[in-house]
């Protein structure tokens, strides 16, 4: 999906890779979200996905021309899993929606694991 624009200058258009790092970087930056898309699966579909690929992340154009987004997302533990999951479909929306000026009808968070700490620092 692109999203072409016409101006009295010209068009321009938004590749979707740049709308799928829009959406990785607002979930990362969602507190409590450890990764996005850090899990085997994602990790063998980016050495097998071709350029462009974006691992934890799909972008769907609808028929309607609507705009849905599939997020994979790795959290912290101790977390309240469905709250970060809510802010991170906000985060997201809002952030696309600012920078490419298309609000996505939907974003769906899959939440793929709980990220651990095991270093405890001490001795």
């Amino acid at each position: 999906m692109k999203e072409v624009t016409n101006t009295e200058l010209g068009t321009f258009e938004i590749n979707e890779d740049v709308m799928a790092s829009i959406a990785i970087q607002a979930a990362k930056e969602t507190e409590g979200v450890y990764s996005v898309g850090d899990d085997i699966k994602s990790k063998l579909k980016g050495l097998f996905g071709g350029r462009g690929f974006k691992p934890g992340i799909k972008l769907v154009s609808e028929s309607d021309g609507s705009l849905k987004i599939d997020l994979s997302i790795i959290v912290d533990f101790g977390v309240a899993i469905p709250s970060v999951a809510t802010e991170v479909q906000e985060n997201v929306r809002r952030r696309v929606e600012e920078a490419v000026r298309v609000a996505p009808a939907q974003v769906n968070v899959r939440v793929r694991g709980i990220h651990i700490n095991t270093n405890r620092g001490g001795f």
